[in-house]
């Protein structure tokens, strides 16, 4: 339902030219090769919208979908250029009325906008892109005198070898039997190495031991699970911990909000018990536009939600990988999770390993595609010499893994999580006592709680503790944007000229 009301009802080209959500007549007419929904589910999902906006309403709120259509709205029939070329990474992410802003700020020439994106990776909630919307909107918006060109294909990947795309390759295969026309059909990625094939490591339930030997001996990996927001049965919980002997250990003073239950918070637990360090673990979605070297995905299939579990085994039938039958039940979420999984894989640069500490279906049904089609082995430990030191991160690496993790944050997008992932960024620091970096990304982290208050006095004496601590590490671009989003104060304006002044 949310990615109704977001790409459709609110972000739509339709919704964009009236200046208001659509109604349910409009909605409902709109082409079945666009939204797929059936008109029966079109009319429950607008019950949904309808319910979500009288919610809104009522406390006084707007999302980020009315934010865009009311700036849409008012620079449509405007010929305001407000700025002369834009490059944008990751345009899956983005609704029709966020492309048509776009369009309109490079005073509606599409020779000024070099936008690249992967549709298989549209992980973003409630955002439905193909690269077909993109060119809807360009011809809607902009009075072009010639066609346009051809939307380029890349083939060539830098980042992964063939081993891992190949295992990436049969995940889009997947998507575009299951789900027709959920991504761009294009061919495959072509690696500059062959590359080994990817491993798998089933672990017995409840032996944490070997949970904790697998992440004693792979600390250079990074750990990937399935998206907290996306996990069921769990609770929030703000963790904090000690060593062993009962003192305060840096390695587990880990602050970010936890999920009680979840792999993250279950290899929090080992990681302590047995003395380990912890190693850096984001969800799919925090990960999205990072690489890595070496990658573990945790836990991946067990996490899936129950009842999505029988519509993974029965997509990685192989009555249904090898026949052109289709008539099999499927939930629409697998959709979301194929295009999680392809995200996931494609983070790795070099060792890539499957890790399950317990049985489900789609686990075993997964691990037993990969062997059909030769596309695994099983998981490789260290010689039993090895030194575990050399198999863990240097400071530096750490550093540089923080800021990495701190620049993928965008706080205007991204409210609700961007804290917790630059907490991430924070433990990196920490693990090299970097106390400059932990500085500047404590003020973006205060910054994030300023964008989640109501305005208010809470508000008022946060946002002025961050813009303080940015000036007084001459953040002063971030201590800017920090202020323009404050509009109680009186002083505002004159503020934010000054600072202006300042950075030029």
């Amino acid at each position: 339902a949310w990615t109704q009301i977001r790409s459709y009802i609110k972000g739509s080209i339709e919704a964009g030219k009236t200046g208001r959500p659509l109604m349910l007549e409009e909605y409902t007419n709109l082409g079945n090769k666009r939204c797929e929904l059936s008109l029966a589910e079109r009319r429950f999902s607008y019950m949904i919208y309808e319910d979500y906006a009288k919610c809104l309403e009522s406390e006084g709120k707007w999302d980020q979908a009315d934010r865009v259509l009311c700036l849409f709205t008012k620079l449509r029939h405007t010929d305001a250029k407000l700025a002369d070329f834009l490059y944008v990474d990751e345009v899956q992410d983005m609704t029709q009325t966020e492309l048509g802003l776009l369009v309109i700020a490079v005073g509606r020439n599409p020779e000024h906008m070099f936008l690249v994106g992967d549709t298989a990776q549209s992980i973003s909630q409630g955002v439905d892109f193909r690269f077909g919307d993109l060119r809807s909107v360009i011809y809607s918006f902009c009075d072009l005198k010639k066609p346009m060109e051809k939307v380029k294909t890349l083939q060539r990947n830098y980042r992964s070898h063939n081993g891992i795309l190949s295992v990436a390759s049969k995940i889009i295969d997947l998507l575009h039997k299951t789900f027709p026309g959920s991504a761009d059909k294009l061919a495959g990625d072509i690696g500059l190495a062959i590359g080994p094939r990817v491993e798998f490591l089933q672990i017995e339930k409840g032996n944490d031991k070997a949970v904790a030997d697998v992440l004693d001996y792979n600390g250079r990996a990074r750990l990937l699970t399935f998206p907290k927001g996306d996990l069921e049965g769990t609770d929030w919980k703000i963790t904090a911990g000690k060593s062993s002997k009962g003192n305060k250990d840096d390695r587990f003073a880990y602050k970010p909000e936890i999920k009680v239950g979840s792999t993250e918070h279950r290899i929090y637990l080992i990681c302590k018990e047995f003395n380990v360090d912890p190693p850096l673990v984001l969800d799919v979605v925090q990960s999205k536009g990072l690489e890595f070297s070496d990658v573990m995905i945790v836990d991946f299939f067990k996490d899936i939600p129950e009842a999505r579990q029988k519509s993974w085994q029965n997509i990685l039938l192989d009555s249904f990988i090898h026949t052109r039958n289709t008539n099999v039940a499927v939930d629409r979420e697998v959709q979301r999770d194929l295009k999680l999984l392809y995200t996931a894989i494609t983070r790795c640069c070099n060792k890539l390993t499957f890790v399950e500490t317990g049985p489900s279906k789609a686990g075993s049904a997964f691990r037993r595609f990969l062997e059909h089609f030769d596309l695994s082995q099983d998981y490789v430990p260290p010689p039993p010499d090895a030194n575990r030191q050399d198999l863990r991160m240097t400071k530096d690496e750490w550093t540089i893994q923080g800021i990495d993790i701190a620049s993928s944050v965008d706080l205007d997008l991204d409210i609700t999580g961007a804290e917790d992932t630059l907490y991430k960024a924070k433990m990196c620091f920490e693990r090299n006592d970097d106390g400059k970096m932990i500085r500047r990304v404590d003020a973006m982290i205060m910054a994030a709680r300023v964008r989640r208050i109501q305005e208010g006095k809470e508000r008022m004496e946060l946002s002025s503790k961050a813009v303080t601590e940015f000036l007084q590490l001459g953040m002063v671009d971030e201590a800017i944007s920090l202020l323009e989003r404050t509009s109680d104060n009186p002083y505002l304006e004159r503020a934010i000229k000054m600072l202006k002044c300042l950075r030029k």
